[in-house]
Formats: C-alpha cells, structure tokens, sequence
C-alpha cells in the first residue's frame, strides 16, 4: 500500500529521474565505441492524481457531491374558495381594488 501511496503522490506533486540511454558509436579508425548519455528529465504533477489525491485524502472537502440537508417543516396555506356569483357589480370591484392593494405591497 505504502509504494502506490508514495507513486501517487509523485505524479500528483511532480518530479525529477535521470534517464540513462547507450548508444553504439563509430570511431574515425571504424572502431566502435559505447557511449553513455545521462539526461534529467522533469515529470510535471498530473492533474488526474492531484484531483484523486484530494477526493480521497480529504472527502469531505473535495468530493464532487454535497449532501444536502433537506429536513424541515413544509408549510402551505390552503386556500377555501367562495362563490362570488351573487355579489353586485360594486362589490366585485372593492374586492378586486382591495387584493391589488394588497399584492402592489
């Protein structure tokens, strides 16, 4: 556990290797030689790793889903509806001037 461990957390984090390549090469005399080239090489950290790095070691941060709480009292009025069919023409116009009122405020 602990090599994957520290191997993700180099991609995440980056590093540096020497890479070593041996190359055959001719001489003037059509003598061959070996030669041996050492080149550091840098690994930049890999977005993939830090994200999974991160998800894992610290859930509750990081995770793509939050939870959401969602208890608590609902609350609904409930409406009795009248019948307005014997009212006068006038009493239907205070009424509609009273609920303008009230929902302009």
């Amino acid at each position: 556990d602990r090599e994957v461990e520290n191997a993700l957390f180099k991609r995440a984090t980056g590093y540096t290797y020497e890479e070593v390549t041996v190359e055959r090469v001719e001489n003037e005399d059509d003598c061959e030689s070996v030669e041996t080239k050492r080149v550091k090489r840098q690994v930049p950290p890999d977005s993939t790793a830090i994200i999974f790095w991160l998800k894992n070691r610290k859930p509750q941060a990081w995770r793509d889903r939050r939870e959401i709480d969602h208890s608590g009292e609902m609350k609904q009025t409930v409406v009795e509806r009248k019948n307005l069919s014997n009212l006068s023409v006038e009493e239907l116009k205070q009424i509609e001037s009273i609920l303008k009122k009230s929902t302009d405020s």
